[in-house]
């Protein structure tokens, strides 16, 4: 039997879908009658699959290692990592540097500091996300039916810090404290115009699916979530006639696209954003300074003092990932 546990940033899906965008090669239908022999169960009952998932629910897969190997890609996507090794996209898997630099690894965990542009976990058939990485780079090890994956993803070209469990007690930890926020996570975000001082700000985003972009706003709404994001001013300067601030964000809540979404909403849009951004402060910024992807960084994660089970070892250690070459020039 195998377990995954959901993450905070996985929470809000329904289990069908999300168990079809989790094992691309098995299409719905097969999906659907795993769910009504409970092969696959949720929190240990049987789900039909209508069920919204939570941070820390846990789903059950009552099938063979090969099994959910074989589900996890298409027929044109490749072999799961950590099986055959001698596959097409070994090379690939062994490229570690392309997709992260290792900032802490022991028996337990892994914190990885991710590069711009890679997926942290895959989002259709035959892609190659991080957690596929590491996966190979950890022999694709095993405990108590549990496979070793992310407990927490960055947008596609957000850098910095993302955390990896290699077994089940260390997966469970890492995903109480991500949902009770008991972690305290900082950003370096570089934003277009000038700000000051330091503020906690809030508000409530809701989702579009559709388009994968979410909208904020000061008032509820219907299935609304509130958000809540601080940030402090760390320094300013000019390029290509534009006014730039640099911000150390934390990140209260976590939902997605949260400070992309609300430094835009404050008027301050994350240089080199394509989704929030300025598109024609971004264009600038690339044709002149050669700034492709938008300046967020994950950059600082402060483990909780108590409560941190078998990483107990961990308890208020502080891990850093440095910032990308683009942030540091600037700054």
């Amino acid at each position: 039997m195998d377990k995954i546990i959901i993450s905070e940033k996985d929470a809000g899906q329904r289990l069908d879908k999300y168990l079809q965008k989790r094992f691309p090669g098995a299409g719905k239908n097969l999906i659907y009658k795993f769910l009504r022999k409970k092969n696959i169960r949720l929190n240990g009952a049987r789900s039909e699959g209508r069920d919204i998932l939570s941070a820390g629910d846990e789903i059950e897969l009552r099938l063979s290692f090969d099994t959910i190997s074989k589900l996890s890609y298409s027929a044109t996507g490749g072999h799961a990592p950590g099986m055959a090794k001698t596959s097409g996209k070994a090379d690939t898997f062994h490229d570690l540097d392309r997709y992260c630099s290792i900032v802490y690894e022991d028996e337990d965990i892994i914190m990885a500091d991710k590069r711009a542009g890679v997926l942290s976990q895959k989002s259709k058939p035959g892609d190659i996300s991080l957690n596929e990485v590491l996966l190979w780079h950890c022999g694709g090890t095993r405990e108590s039916g549990f496979t070793p994956s992310i407990c927490n993803r960055l947008d596609f070209n957000t850098t910095g810090l993302i955390s990896f469990a290699k077994n089940y007690a260390a997966g469970r930890a890492l995903s109480d404290i991500f949902r009770d926020r008991r972690a305290e996570k900082y950003y370096l975000a570089v934003v277009i115009g000038s700000m000051e001082g330091e503020m906690e700000v809030d508000a409530y985003l809701s989702k579009d699916s559709s388009g994968n972009r979410v909208s904020l706003s000061l008032d509820p709404k219907e299935g609304a979530s509130h958000i809540m994001t601080s940030y402090e001013v760390l320094g300013r300067t000019s390029a290509c006639g534009m006014e730039l601030s640099l911000l150390r964000v934390r990140l209260i809540t976590g939902k997605t696209h949260q400070i992309r979404v609300h430094l835009a909403f404050l008027g301050y849009p994350i240089a080199g954003d394509p989704k929030y951004g300025d598109r024609k402060a971004n264009t600038v910024l690339r044709e002149r300074m050669g700034i492709g992807t938008q300046l967020l960084h994950s950059h600082e994660l402060i483990m909780p003092d108590t409560g941190l089970g078998c990483l107990s070892r961990l308890a208020g250690k502080t891990f850093r990932a440095e910032p990308p070459k683009a942030i540091s020039e600037l700054f």
